[in-house]
């Protein structure tokens, strides 16, 4: 079983549980979008990949939803959900670049800011912190578990809420579908409609969150349980094969090719000028994932006399 990861190549016995982080991402977006009180608010994310940008997508549509709703125009600032393009740190191991990215955001006017980047959320705490101590009013969302459990109690007051994936809740399923022999391979995906996500309680800061806006909240995860209200957005998983794409960041061109052996692709590659060749480095490979979508692929073309060597 693969908790929060689709398995690739899966065998015939193998189930992945994904959680829709989109939907509490949503509605942490909603109650950002009402409380900000520079009319901006803040996201980032570790890489572009669908697990990440699934809690950026919910996060700008709950700020769009209040801004119809309000007609109110609050800002999001990292993340254009019309393109899918952001802020990223490529990073989830580094927390000073969480801390960097955060203050960035600070910087250009968020006072609310959702960092989607897993351990770096601590260095986005530090930043929020620093800058409460320094008299500025500014909050941070955690993500996957609830950011208070682990932040020593809030004393800074700065953590608005958590954007939470119930891995106990998505277990515990699994276990229960094996006893009760109704267990079965394929994906199983957690949402509001089995608490499977949830957004965690506003601890400290309860007082700051109105009541009308709590009440709000309710009545929006009803109508997200009941699909009233979309919370991800649909885009192409990429272009189609044999038709060229060019990564903005750096001007290399791919073609997605058929083929299940090297010599296929390679003999393709050859045909355009060059070879196959994969790929190493890693924000590149993410921007390929995010791209063409997953799958098992030989990645690349050069533009040297000699295959595997890419520049």
């Amino acid at each position: 079983m693969a908790l929060d990861s689709l398995f690739q190549g899966a065998p015939a016995n193998a189930q992945s549980v994904l959680f829709s982080a989109d939907e509490p991402s949503f509605m942490a977006g909603y109650a950002a979008a009402a409380l900000t009180k520079t009319g901006k608010v803040g996201v980032f994310g570790g890489l572009p990949i669908p697990p990440v940008t699934l809690f950026m997508d919910g996060f700008a549509l709950g700020v769009r939803y209040d801004n119809e709703r309000v007609g109110t125009a609050v800002e999001v600032l990292g993340w254009d959900v019309e393109t899918g393009s952001g802020l990223f740190s490529f990073t989830f191991d580094d927390i000073a670049v969480g801390r960097f990215t955060t203050e960035y955001l600070f910087d250009e006017g968020a006072d609310i800011v959702l960092p989607v980047a897993g351990p770096l959320q601590i260095g986005s705490l530090q930043a929020a912190e620093d800058r409460k101590a320094a008299g500025q009013d500014v909050k941070v969302i955690g993500v996957d578990s609830d950011l208070f459990k682990v932040a020593n109690g809030d004393p800074s007051r700065v953590i608005l809420t958590s954007v939470v994936k119930r891995f106990d809740v998505g277990l515990l399923d699994q276990i229960e579908a094996l006893v009760e022999h109704r267990w079965e391979p394929g994906v199983t995906v957690e949402d509001f409609s089995t608490d499977g996500v949830d957004l965690a309680p506003w601890h400290r800061l309860r007082r700051e969150v109105p009541r009308w806006l709590r009440k709000d909240l309710r009545q929006i995860e009803r109508a997200i349980e009941r699909g009233d209200i979309q919370t991800e957005v649909d885009r192409p998983t990429g272009p189609p094969i044999g038709e060229p794409f060019v990564n903005p960041a750096n001007g290399h061109t791919y073609l997605l090719i058929e083929g299940e052996t090297f010599q296929g692709p390679e003999a393709e590659a050859v045909a355009l000028g060059g070879h196959a060749t994969s790929i190493g480095d890693a924000a590149e490979q993410a921007w390929l994932y995010d791209t063409f979508g997953s799958g098992e692929y030989l990645i690349g073309l050069n533009d040297l006399g000699v295959a595997d060597e890419f520049v």
